[in-house]
Parts: C-alpha cells; sequence; structure tokens
C-alpha cells in the first residue's frame, strides 16, 4: 500500500515592492536630470540625453525582469499546486478501491453451523466464554482432539464442510491466487476435504502466506479490472493453548470483483501512536463517511495504543469474550464479523486490528448497496 504523497511547499518568492522600485525610478529620473544640466557645458546635450535614456531604460528593464520573474514564480507554483492535486486525486482513486466479500465461513467457539454469524450482533446473545466450563480455553465443540495439530486439522476439515454445506455453488471454483494462514498440515487437511467434497474446485498444494493488510492490498489490485468470476481464496485456522483464555478458530472468505460487502484497502499506523487519528481519519475519508460507522469489530489492543482516542465506538463489539485470544487470526476474524455486519445489517462496519507487518491496521466496510 503506496503512502500518502506529501510534498514540500513551493517556494514563492516576494512580491516586487513597487512603491520602492517607482521610488528609486523618481530619484534616478531627477539625478539624471540634474547630471544632465551640470554637463551640459561641456557634452553634447544628445549624448547626455542619451546616457539619461539608457540610465532610465537600463532601470524600467530590471523592473520589468523582476515583474517577470514574480509572475513567472506564481504560474510554476499554480502548475505544482495543479499536479500535487492530481497525483493526491489518483492515489484516492487507487486508495478507495475495493474487493467484495463474495462468501464469508467462520468456525470458532462463539460461531458453528448451529449458530450463524449475524446471530453475535444481537443483544441477547450470550459470549461463548461464560458458557464453558474450563473458562482458561475457549473451544469449538465441533473438535474433540487435544493436541494443537490434530485440533487444527479437524478445524480445517470442519471448515471445507461448512463451505460446501453453505456455497454449494462453489463445488468448482478455481481461485486465481490462494492464501493461508496456518500450519501446513492444516492446510493439506483442508484440500483434502476439499477434494473430497468439491471434486471440481483446484487449490494449490502450496497457498502463499497470508500477511494482513499488505496481502489485502495487494487482492485489491490483482481483481481490479479483473472479470466478474474472478476469485480469490483466503483462510486461516489457528487453535491456541499457551496464551490464557485462548481460543481457537477457522476462517474462509472468497473475494471478487463485486458482488458482496465492498471491502476497502484500509490504514495501517506504526509504532507512532500520535498517527492512530489521522489514519482512523483518512479510513473515514476513504469510505465516503463524514463520521465514524456506528459499529467497530475488534479485540482488545494493548492498552499504550489508546485506541479510545480516535472517536470509533470500539468497546461495544470488543470479540474477546466470544472468540478468546486468536493471536495473529484475529484480524481475520475481525474483518470477517465486519463484513457479516455490513452484510445482514447494510451499515458500515468499522474494523480495528493488530497487523503482521505492522502496528495496527483499520477501516471500514461497505454494504453492497
Amino acid at each position: 500500500m503506496k503512502a500518502f504523497p506529501q510534498f514540500l511547499p513551493y517556494p514563492l518568492n516576494p512580491r516586487p515592492a513597487y512603491l520602492r522600485w517607482l521610488t528609486t525610478g523618481a530619484v534616478m529620473l531627477c539625478l539624471v536630470a540634474v547630471t544632465g544640466m551640470q554637463v551640459s557645458s561641456f557634452v553634447e546635450p544628445r549624448l547626455a540625453l542619451s546616457a539619461g535614456v539608457l540610465v532610465m531604460m537600463g532601470w524600467l528593464l530590471a523592473l520589468i525582469l523582476r515583474m517577470l520573474y514574480h509572475h513567472a514564480n506564481r504560474a510554476n507554483a499554480k502548475r505544482y499546486a495543479w499536479g500535487n492535486a492530481q497525483v493526491h486525486q489518483c492515489w484516492w482513486q487507487a486508495h478507495r478501491q475495493h474487493v467484495s466479500m463474495i462468501e464469508s465461513v467462520m468456525i470458532g467457539a462463539a460461531c458453528s453451523p448451529a449458530e450463524s454469524v449475524p446471530e453475535l450482533f444481537a443483544s441477547t446473545h450470550l459470549p461463548g466464554f461464560d458458557a464453558r466450563p474450563d473458562k482458561s480455553l475457549l473451544r469449538s465443540t465441533l473438535v474433540y482432539q487435544r493436541t494443537r495439530v490434530a485440533r487444527e486439522a479437524e478445524l480445517a476439515r470442519w471448515l471445507a464442510w461448512q463451505w460446501q454445506e453453505e456455497y454449494p455453488a462453489s463445488a468448482a471454483v478455481q481461485p486465481l491466487q490462494c492464501y493461508w494462514l496456518g500450519s501446513p498440515e492444516a492446510w493439506q487437511a483442508f484440500t483434502a476435504r476439499v477434494a473430497e467434497l468439491m471434486p471440481l474446485a483446484r487449490l494449490p498444494q502450496q497457498p502463499q502466506p497470508w500477511q494482513g493488510i499488505e496481502t489485502l492490498d495487494g487482492i485489491i489490485d490483482s481483481l481490479q479490472g479483473a472479470a466478474a468470476p474472478a476469485r480469490v481464496l483466503c483462510a486461516g485456522c489457528l487453535s491456541l493453548d499457551d496464551v490464557a483464555q485462548a481460543g481457537e478458530a477457522a476462517v474462509l472468505w472468497l473475494l471478487g470483483p463485486q458482488g458482496g460487502p465492498h471491502v476497502l484497502r484500509g490504514e495501517w499506523v506504526g509504532t507512532d501512536a500520535d498517527a492512530l487519528p489521522a489514519a482512523a481519519q483518512r479510513a473515514l475519508k476513504q469510505a465516503g463517511l463524514d463520521k465514524p460507522a456506528q459499529a467497530c469489530m475488534s479485540f482488545s489492543q494493548p492498552a499504550s495504543l489508546e485506541v479510545g482516542k480516535i472517536g470509533w465506538d470500539i468497546a461495544e463489539h470488543l470479540q474477546d469474550a466470544q472468540f478468546g485470544a486468536l493471536g495473529e487470526l484475529a484480524p481475520m476474524v475481525t474483518l470477517t464479523l465486519a463484513c457479516e455486519y455490513a452484510r445482514s445489517q447494510l451499515q458500515p462496519c468499522a474494523w480495528l486490528a493488530s497487523d503482521p507487518q505492522h502496528t495496527l491496521a483499520l477501516g471500514v466496510v461497505l454494504p453492497d448497496v
């Protein structure tokens, strides 16, 4: 994702001091007249007049050159500003490009085939964390294996099964690209199950690694101007057991040029906390919003980031209690929830998440209306 282009101000020269120039010209004219009268007794008058005229023409030429230099400087400044505006306009046009979330599937402690994602947004929904007898782990009720590797493989198989159940029309999908976040063993389990359930689907043996908002930006670039049936598959699977309130989840997206909630490029910030409010404002401008979206999907962020100062309603839709700690998979879950909210509520939904390449990423998903 290219950074917002910044340009130094064009160096402007000062406006000519016309009063000083005219005063200087008047003084020079007086001096020329007095000098001409003093030398008229021993210099031919015609030569004295010619010398005086040359002196005044030199003054006039200097004034004209100074005026031309000033106006040329201002004309160059206008062309420079126009060029900057064109670059900014092109940047915003590219920055407002999007992809559509055609299909999305998610499995986790708070989301299974028996409970659809939109139910998570209901005010009466009870967090899955409180419903578990062992509050140190949040686990999907679909998986019974004990080891992390085995659980991730089983989650991946369930992800393939639910994808086929929810979207049978994708049985012959052949994605342009495939991105995966998780272990190679889980990917192999996922592709093997897909091959059983959807024999016409074509998935690579080695997917590309998911790298957060940088990958999303590249996908948006690749799908601009692509044919309507073009698809990119993104999926991830993770089961944690070595952190407090460890959770597990599996996510799948099928992205295309059009036909679902609009996922914009989003914004990112580094270690500079002061850049966060500016990034939030750019994210709203990117989405064409004059005020923050009513909902913002996120997981808890470190207190040092001070995300509350951006003016978004972060607290209402925190997902820690629903999914637990998901590590590097949390951003994909966050964006999935934002897309489902935009799809079900027909309202813009913001998202805020950690990122593998940057300190924080944030953006807005727009409904397909």
